[in-house]
């Protein structure tokens, strides 16, 4: 998370007009105690009337408020749509950061807007068991973040074994199928691969930093391109 995302969500904790203590948030955020201080003081430092007591932490001072966020009803189906996805067919990180979004919107909508959290009227149901997929999303996204190279093992369509050190870029749902794009040092050019035939994965100490004809963007507007002909 962005330090400035974290702020926001400080901000955003504190809203609620209770006392957290620095410990409350860390564990809500997944940072330590130590940057929650951090964090606080420079906010106090920027003008947010932060109040602390000992004992019971902090709580934003009454007076502050922050804009208020609206959404129109159709707005609110369209995020809760796209939130229901991402619990049904991302891992569990995703899903439970979705599920925490969810909850912090229904927290400021309006009593007239609350009802579409509890609709079935749009669904996303999962019909196969992902857990196997599923679970080696966060350590793909964490690459490439970080910009570290990994490992796999890899099984092809034709079962043939193969073990490739690749570059991870970008990651796409297709419905059913996960595939990570990636620049594969063994072809020396960009491969998509089927994340449901990645039989092992490691994260590497090594990290990439791609030429512009490396870039994900690169290899999309190449496969754009492809399929205009």
């Amino acid at each position: 998370m962005r330090r400035a995302d974290r702020l926001f969500q400080i901000i955003q904790i504190l809203r609620t007009r209770q006392w957290f203590t620095a410990a409350n948030i860390a564990e809500e955020l997944q940072v330590s105690v130590r940057t929650i201080y951090r964090d606080v003081q420079d906010l106090s430092l920027s003008g947010t009337p932060i109040l602390s007591e000992t004992g019971r932490g902090y709580k934003l001072d009454k007076s502050y408020n922050l804009p208020p966020i609206t959404f129109t009803e159709a707005e609110l189906e369209s995020l809760i749509l796209g939130a229901r996805m991402v619990q049904g067919w991302s891992d569990m990180q995703l899903a439970g950061n979705a599920t925490s979004a969810l909850q912090r919107i229904q927290a400021i909508v309006p009593e007239h807007l609350k009802a579409a959290f509890e609709s079935t009227s749009l669904n996303v149901p999962t019909f196969h068991d992902l857990s196997s997929v599923t679970s080696k999303l966060p350590e793909i996204r964490s690459a490439i973040k970080s910009k570290n190279k990994i490992s796999i093992d890899y099984k092809r369509e034709d079962a043939t074994p193969s073990t490739r050190i690749l570059w991870p870029l970008g990651l796409f749902f297709w419905g059913s199928v996960w595939t990570l794009v990636a620049w594969c040092e063994l072809r020396n050019s960009h491969r998509s691969f089927r994340i449901d035939r990645i039989e092992s994965l490691n994260k590497l100490d090594l990290v990439f930093s791609e030429s512009d004809h490396q870039l994900l963007e690169t290899f999309l507007l190449s496969a754009a391109c492809t399929e205009k002909r």
